[in-house]
Parts: C-alpha cells; structure tokens; sequence
C-alpha cells in the first residue's frame, strides 16, 4: 500500500504492475493519499467519509482502465511486455514520461476513447462498486440516464449533418 507515513497518519497508495512468467512487479504513485484503516485491501477501494472518497475511487479505477489500455496495446504490438515495459509506456501514456512517480502527482490522462466509450467503462466500473455496497444503486440509474442522453444528443447531432 504505502512506501511512507506522514506525519497526520496519511500514506500514499501504489499501484502494483505484476506479470506473470518472468515479467516482474514494479509500482507507480496513484496520488491518493489516506489513512490505512481507509483501505478496503480485499476490494482495492478508498472507504471512509472523506470529502474525497469518490474522486479517489474513479482516479484509480481510471488508472486502472488505462494500464488494461496500454497492456493491450502492448499487446497488439506482440511485444515481450514486462513489468517495466508497462510502467514505462503508461507513464509514457499519461504524460509522465520522465519517470517521476516516487511521489504525488497530477497524472494527466491521454484522451483515447469516446464520450460514449468512457461513460461504458466508468459505468462497469461504477456497477462493481454498487455490487460491493460501496456506490448507490439511484446513482447508477443516473449514470445510466447521461449515457442514453448522450447518446440521443449524438444520434441527433450526426442526422443535422
């Protein structure tokens, strides 16, 4: 979870790269910060009644989202990918390519999907989140009403054209 303590009792949260059949582990700074009885280890969630909580829950799972973006990519590349190889190019990605994620950061995240397209993944991310108790089903409903809204603006967007 955390490399190092400060002094109010909040620690940072890493993200750990692992793969499997030689590729190693590595870790990158999320730029979430809390106290350790605030993390669900079983569930991989910030809990509590921070003022914070959903902005860290959707940084991670963002992050999250964007590591299975690189890892595909690498993927499709055919390319021998390694613990070290993914931290790069997601740093690369994300618009850290110097390497410095030893401590907080504002990753600034590379636009490669749609508005449709990211609504899908957060709201899959979101329905895991609701399943565990942890968002509100009505908030979901919501989420799932911008996606049908959204998608009406596009449909009569591309008919004027």
């Amino acid at each position: 979870m955390a490399k190092k303590r400060v002094s109010d009792g909040m620690v940072p949260i890493y993200a750990k790269i692992t793969i499997d059949n030689g590729g190693g582990s590595k870790q990158i700074c999320t730029n979430v910060w809390l106290r350790p009885e605030n993390w669900d280890l079983k569930d991989k969630i910030v809990l509590g009644d921070k003022k914070y909580v959903g902005e860290d829950n959707d940084r991670l799972a963002m992050m999250r989202l964007k590591l299975k973006d690189v890892f595909k990519e690498l993927e499709l590349e055919e390319k021998k990918i390694t613990a070290e190889l993914l931290k790069k190019q997601y740093l690369s990605a994300v618009g850290m390519e110097n390497g410095n994620d030893e401590g907080p950061i504002e990753p600034i995240l590379e636009v490669n999907h749609t508005l449709l397209e990211t609504i899908d993944d957060f709201i899959i991310e979101f329905e895991k989140m609701v399943d565990l108790g942890h968002r509100s089903k009505e908030t979901l409903k919501h989420w799932h009403s911008t996606r049908r809204k959204c998608l009406l603006h596009n449909t009569k967007v591309r008919k004027t054209f």
